[in-house]
């Protein structure tokens, strides 16, 4: 009998959920609509946005087509140095710059590093406004620093998606050198973590081990599992890895499956993560420089923020 209901189930729920996950790129549901309705809207509102320059053209395109891009500039490479250098001279002089999570905490990070701006009324700008075809604005950012601290990897070092609306434009600006070595992030595409959404849809039946008490942590951990598998037999060969010497700017979709891959002993990675949205405004950089852009809830309830 639990089989018969857990089959109806998920005959009834499964082409909705896929449904909505193609249609909002997110695992959110129904939610993520109001995201997509001011987005269209802030798409009719910003036709003056303009053509998508050149130097950018090739990442949009790569972007819209599998879910992520890279670019990076003399100038990105410049302004990372120069943001990496002050944290290494903050820890010389044995200032407690990072919690146990690895998180910048000694300033908010536009406040901190105002040259910041540069990049995104640079090319970074230029790129999401490419994508996004309208304006945008940033939720949050917040530097990382990561080295090796446990046997095995743990927490974002293994394979997730992020959870928030399907409009959010993920940012991993790279201060420092990544590379497999030092744990440089990981990305499947679009298509292929649908794909892989569909297989789990369709194998790894999270409310049964609710039903069975495990806490979201353990289901978590057996979700992470599952994808490992699945992409170690199936999709090996189809893994995103960019490398950089330093200055790389890293967009993805947020919620495209990703993890930050294991760092070995005796290395580390410094890098910013941004968080932006569609906007029918363009970016409030007075407002960014006076609070700051710190991160209060993982992403605004209120999609016209």
């Amino acid at each position: 009998m639990r089989r018969l209901k857990t089959f109806i189930k998920a005959y009834v729920q499964d082409p909705g959920w896929l449904w909505f996950v193609r249609k909002y790129k997110t695992r959110m549901g129904w939610q993520a609509r109001p995201y997509e309705v001011y987005y269209q809207q802030a798409k009719r509102l910003c036709r003056n946005v303009g053509e998508i320059p050149k130097t950018v053209l090739p990442a949009v395109r790569q972007f819209n087509e599998q879910g992520w891009a890279t670019l990076q500039t003399p100038e990105t490479e410049e302004i990372a140095a120069e943001i990496l250098q002050v944290m290494r001279s903050e820890e010389s002089d044995g200032e407690d710059i990072w919690n146990e999570a690895g998180q910048y905490i000694k300033a908010d990070v536009w406040r901190k590093f105002p040259n910041l701006e540069k990049v995104f009324t640079g090319i970074a700008g230029e790129f999401i406004r490419g994508v996004y075809e309208c304006e945008y604005k940033i939720w949050a950012g917040i530097p990382y620093k990561s080295q090796r601290q446990a046997d095995k990897p743990t927490g974002s070092q293994l394979w997730h998606f992020d959870g928030k609306p399907g409009t959010c434009i993920n940012l991993m600006y790279c201060l420092g050198p990544v590379g497999p070595e030092n744990g440089a992030m990981e990305c499947m595409s679009w298509e292929d973590t649908y794909r892989l959404f569909v297989l789990e849809r369709k194998q790894f039946r999270q409310w049964e081990l609710e039903a069975a008490k495990l806490s979201k942590v353990e289901v978590r951990a057996r979700r992470a599992s599952f994808l490992k598998e699945k992409i170690d037999c199936d999709f090996a060969n189809r893994v995103n890895q960019p490398k950089s010497n330093g200055g790389m700017l890293f967009f993805f979709r947020n919620n495209l499956l990703h993890k930050g891959g294991f760092v070995s002993s005796g290395t580390e990675r410094f890098v910013c993560g941004f968080d932006m949205y569609p906007s029918q405004n363009p970016p409030p950089f007075d407002e960014y420089r006076a609070r700051g852009i710190p991160k209060t809830t993982n992403y605004p309830k209120d999609p016209d923020f």
